[in-house]
């Protein structure tokens, strides 16, 4: 991280004032044993969280290293997970730095995950791993790669592969619904199953 200054710092600052978020722990990420911690090396401290024995669910400031070592417990709710970042931020500002970036990616996987459900339920249809082989004046896709064509109620989506957002405009222009615009062989589109 570079600072440019004293301004550079007090934003810094502020910035770990503020409580990010509290994540989303789902419930395959709470066991018992060895917490889950949201960043692993390259910090002396972390957050985290597991299922202690006697705690039950809850939100750890560990030591890491050679051994992680839990050194504070908070509850598993808002309130926990303010005081966990505060206690973080308190004892070690560098890695609430590292924390709040890795946060922010973990938030970005989970908005990518979301936004993939939501096209999943609008989707009639998917086709997937169809090869362009060309021929559309001025579509945004690449001759011989494969895509994903999905078929929804207003328009199409084309989408290259593990990319569901990409290209999304190369499949429109069509003025009627795409049910009713292009014959798909009997078996061939598949529904997607809930």
């Amino acid at each position: 991280m570079s600072h440019d200054g004293p301004q550079d710092a007090r934003q810094s600052s502020a910035a770990l004032r503020s409580t990010p978020a509290m994540p989303d722990v789902a419930g395959y990420e709470l066991y018992q044993g060895a917490p889950l911690l949201l960043v692993d090396s390259g910090v002396r401290l972390s957050l985290g969280w597991q299922v202690d024995r006697k705690a039950g669910p809850c939100f750890v400031l560990a030591r890491t290293g050679f051994r992680v070592s839990v050194t504070e417990r908070f509850p598993l709710t808002d309130e926990g997970w303010a005081q966990a970042w505060a206690a973080l931020v308190a004892s070690d500002a560098a890695a609430a730095e590292a924390i709040a970036a890795s946060l922010a990616k973990r938030d970005k996987r989970g908005r990518a995950v979301a936004d993939r459900a939501a096209l999943d339920a609008e989707t009639l249809c998917l086709m997937r791993h169809m090869t362009f082989k060309g021929g559309s004046a001025g579509a945004p896709m690449t001759k011989d790669y494969d895509y994903d064509l999905r078929f929804l109620s207003d328009r199409g989506r084309c989408a290259r592969l593990g990319l569901p957002r990409s290209s999304s405009r190369c499949c429109t222009g069509m003025s009627r619904p795409w049910t009713s615009a292009v014959r798909i062989p009997s078996g061939r589109c598949p529904r997607l199953s809930p």
